[in-house]
């Protein structure tokens, strides 16, 4: 395919991520779609990585560098849309890197088909390039946004979830940012990205590399920040009510419920973990969890009950190993 008439922009948040970032941004350079507007947004990184994007700009007229201080994730894509000026809207994280053709097959499917969103499929890699997750079962099919939607219920299709796989229309994000201050970002926002698609289109080719590092965000212990996620979720829940989605909300409460529990029970509730977050946060993010519990018709187990109405002590009796429960 050689239309390369509209123009694609290519957000790339950079953090800490020296040693990989310059494979990442020659993937980038090396698309085959050359109508590219490649966005780094350097975080307030403290090594050399801000140097790095420099250099790339002097090289690459198509690469625009953005220094910003250190505000998250979520700012510095929020920041690369505000300044975007292309047709389309891509995303990459900085410690990732994508097939030369990624944006060329993902444009090219999104135009045949009249899509919104194009999404492809990944593969997870750590050191060495070794697989450590094998492509994922995304398949080559048209999806309306109510299929989405369905996806974003069943928890093996987390790749749904994410945001870097895909391609979007610009319109897409017009009034949609990404919220400051959390993690999970992808989560708080996914369904609203669906939403303002009416045709969403996958394609099973394996186009981008998801990087395993043990340091990151995504494979660290759990920590109260990662609460965030109950708020993703029951955000979500009130979205899919609002829109007459009953059995979607349904799916969702039950994701959210067993996170919850995931998290309450694995998190190391140390001074040094909750440092960032306030009681008023953990007893936010509790009446979220009672809340969605409350309204959920499924059954649950006695000590899931439990679990709910009295969290504190549920924790200290599985603490002392009692048999109570």
């Amino acid at each position: 395919m050689n239309d390369y008439s509209s123009m694609i922009s290519v957000i790339i948040p950079v953090y800490k991520v020296e040693p990989y970032l310059r494979r990442c941004v020659d993937s980038v350079i090396a698309q085959t779609y050359k109508n590219l507007e490649i966005i780094l947004v350097d975080d307030g990184s403290p090594d050399n990585c801000g140097r790095i994007c420099d250099e790339y700009a002097l090289k690459d007229s198509r690469i625009k560098v953005i220094h910003q201080e250190n505000r998250g994730q979520s700012a510095a894509r929020n920041i690369g849309l505000d300044n975007a000026t292309g047709d389309y809207i891509g995303f990459v994280d900085s410690d990732d890197y994508i097939e030369p053709n990624m944006y060329e097959k993902l444009y090219e499917s999104l135009s045949i088909n009249n899509a919104d969103i194009s999404i492809c499929n990944f593969e997870q890699v750590g050191s060495l390039n070794k697989v450590i997750l094998a492509d994922s079962p995304i398949t080559d099919e048209l999806l309306t946004k109510q299929d989405a939607f369905s996806k974003l219920t069943d928890k093996r299709l987390w790749y749904y979830l994410v945001i870097w796989n895909k391609l979007y229309k610009k319109n897409i994000f017009s009034s949609l940012r990404f919220p400051e201050g959390k993690i999970c970002e992808d989560n708080y926002i996914i369904h609203e990205v669906f939403d303002n698609a009416e045709t969403i289109v996958s394609v099973k080719e394996i186009l981008y590399y998801y990087f395993y590092r043990a340091d990151s965000i995504t494979y660290s212990p759990p920590t109260v920040k990662d609460l965030d996620s109950i708020e993703a979720f029951y955000n979500r829940i009130v979205f899919f009510e609002k829109n007459g989605y009953a059995e979607f909300a349904e799916k969702t409460r039950n994701l959210c419920l067993n996170e919850y529990i995931y998290l309450r029970k694995n998190i190391n509730f140390t001074e040094e973990n909750n440092k960032d977050c306030s009681k008023e946060y953990l007893k936010r993010i509790d009446q979220m969890a009672k809340s969605v519990y409350r309204k959920s018709i499924h059954s649950f187990s006695f000590k899931k009950a439990f679990f709910y109405a009295f969290p504190n002590l549920y924790l200290h009796l599985l603490k002392t190993k009692k048999k109570i429960l």
